[in-house]
């Protein structure tokens, strides 16, 4: 079951914010990284993240359990 998640996105990434807004309707915690900041970029490199959108969900111990990129592979993953 998934109980948390991070989304990595940029300011200027259209598919990012339809993601970021389903997100805020979902009883799931998360964290919103941003790779135009330096912090968010080290974090991205640390997750091996390459592109924008990416939504990494995390199980009840906290270990990785699918990378999605798109609305509708978010919203399957979090159905499962």
């Amino acid at each position: 079951m998934i109980k948390s998640y991070e989304i990595f996105t940029t300011h200027v990434c259209p598919k990012c914010f339809m993601i970021k807004e389903f997100l805020k309707t979902v009883d799931i915690k998360g964290q919103e990284f941003s790779a135009s900041s330096d912090e968010g970029l080290k974090k991205a490199a640390e997750k091996k993240v390459a592109v924008v959108p990416t939504v990494i969900l995390f199980d009840e111990q906290g270990n990785e359990v699918n990378r999605v990129h798109t609305l509708d592979d978010v919203k399957t993953a979090l159905q499962q």
